[in-house]
């Protein structure tokens, strides 16, 4: 038979000239059961199509047709809403849909943190869903998994863009609080693992810098050892500057003597002297990096 641009076969469906969106189909779907599981599982037997049939879910208007359309399937609409990310940036990029999806069937969130892990550094619209998973009811849940994979998981110069992705610091002041209890909370659960905090501090260094100060003192608080605290990167791995390098220099050479002087009492004086040598190998270098600037400025004079 054949039916609103499409014809339809025992166990096929082939689109004629064009795919039809999810809201279209809506139309056709409540008067034919068969026709719409046809449809459905066309759908998801052909990845390909799955972007043009969801369309870009932006309005609330098209995420509720789409959702009535398959309120009796949400496993196939998981199964689609993975394959159309898959094939196209640019299907979901306010994150409502996949919010929706979530909100009736969670397990999504794990399918879509291990795609990411593996699509990290594609150009799409994955900050904004992270961000709105920090708004649900079981964000916690969520976020220890998504941390699991992407950090716990990862090489520590690698973790720079996860890091972002799942503790930006934006501008819902709600959330953002909720990113530093949760990772405070961890700081406090794995003090005594030195592996597994060096992992928390760097996300902190990394992503939320304003804060390392605050964060690295509480981590002090709760283990002393001085091998442990050795083994923190108090900096991020990896760092970038456009003139002089020597701003960054004295940034980091600040923020050492800063921690320094913070640290009181008889339980840190290796600590303290630690910091020192640290401080004072900065300074070297930055007379280093004054003479070569000097030098190269000097050659294009």
């Amino acid at each position: 038979s054949q039916r609103a641009g499409v014809i339809l076969y025992p166990t096929a469906l082939i689109f004629c000239a064009y795919v039809p969106t999810a809201q279209v189909m809506n139309r056709y779907g409540e008067r034919d059961g068969e026709f719409k599981a046809k449809v459905i599982e066309a759908i998801v037997d052909c990845p390909k199509l799955s972007t043009a049939f969801l369309g870009y879910a932006y309005h609330d208007d098209d995420v509720e047709a789409i959702l009535h359309f398959f309120r009796d399937d949400l496993d196939a609409l998981a199964s689609i809403y993975m394959s159309a990310i898959e094939n196209s940036n640019h299907v979901d990029y306010g994150g409502k849909l996949f919010i929706k999806i979530f909100e009736q069937r969670p397990t999504i969130w794990n399918e879509y943190v291990d795609w990411v892990k593996d699509n990290i550094y594609r150009d799409g619209y994955e900050q904004k869903i992270f961000e709105l998973i920090w708004t649900v009811e079981k964000w916690r849940e969520c976020v220890d998994y998504a941390f699991k994979v992407l950090i716990d998981d990862n090489m520590g110069f690698l973790i720079e863009e996860p890091a972002k992705l799942l503790f930006a610091e934006l501008q819902d002041g709600n959330v953002l609080e909720r990113k530093k209890w949760w990772l405070l909370d961890k700081l406090h659960e794995r003090s005594m693992d030195v592996e597994k905090c060096r992992n928390l501090i760097d996300v902190v260094v990394t992503v939320l810098p304003d804060w390392k100060l605050e964060y690295i003192l509480e981590f002090l608080k709760e283990n002393k050892k001085l091998e442990d605290f050795e083994k923190l990167h108090l900096f991020p791995l990896s760092y970038s500057y456009s003139g002089s390098e020597v701003p960054l220099i004295l940034e980091k050479i600040d923020f050492l003597q800063s921690l320094k002087d913070s640290l009181k009492g008889i339980d840190y004086i290796d600590h303290r002297k630690y910091l020192e040598e640290r401080r004072r190998s900065l300074e070297k270098y930055q007379e280093k990096v004054e003479l070569r600037e000097y030098l190269e400025n000097a050659d294009y004079a």
